[in-house]
């Protein structure tokens, strides 16, 4: 019996139709279509209901999973810890319970968070928008710690700057950054950059 089989990797224009039927279908968030779906007999009733194909929903599902649930980690992981500015400024988030990136996000996300935080962890606004970003590229599964780190390490520590990114121009970089190193670049292309 097959319980899950490969399904092919998504394109983005059938991701989009998707969320279009789904839209049509007035699915009104992921949680919504995760309730829908959840055992075997809802998810073959929901399908039957709209033309939405097996692989199709499990695309949808996927990239939402990978792309809208974050991960939960410790703030320490994205620091560098071994300096001792950075671990003062991570022992004044702490006695604040700012402990995790989603502490942080929280905090950093609207102007005025990010703006009332230094008031009241003694942490300076500039610091806090730079763990702000790392916490934000972290957090998402696609961009877990393994496949992010490197490129934040590497001058890559924004999300605009990686949207912004020549892919070539980001190879290069990487490249020159494993080189300080001492390792070579294990990676063509960024993996975050070129999902399925």
């Amino acid at each position: 019996m097959v319980i899950c089989r490969q399904v092919t990797p998504y394109r983005s224009g059938s991701l989009i139709a998707s969320f279009k039927k789904l839209q049509a279908f007035r699915i009104a968030s992921y949680g919504d279509l995760v309730q829908r779906v959840e055992t075997r007999e809802k998810c073959q009733a929901f399908l039957g209901q709209t033309d939405l194909s097996f692989d199709e929903l499990i695309s949808v599902l996927n990239y939402l999973f990978r792309w809208s649930c974050l991960l939960r980690f410790p703030a320490r992981e994205f620091l560098a810890v071994e300096d001792a500015v950075q671990a003062g400024y991570l022992g004044q988030l702490k006695r604040h319970r700012v402990c995790i990136n989603l502490d942080i996000l929280e905090r950093g996300r609207i102007r005025a968070g990010a703006r009332s935080c230094p008031v009241f962890t003694g942490v300076p606004e500039p610091f806090l928008l730079v763990i702000t970003h790392k916490a934000d590229i972290f957090s998402s599964r696609l961009c877990a710690r393994k496949n992010s780190e490197p490129s934040v390490w590497g001058g890559y520590d924004t999300l605009k700057k990686i949207a912004d990114a020549d892919a070539a121009k980001m190879e290069k970089d990487m490249a020159a950054y494993y080189r300080t190193l001492g390792k070579s670049s294990s990676i063509s292309k960024p993996s975050f950059l070129y999902p399925g």
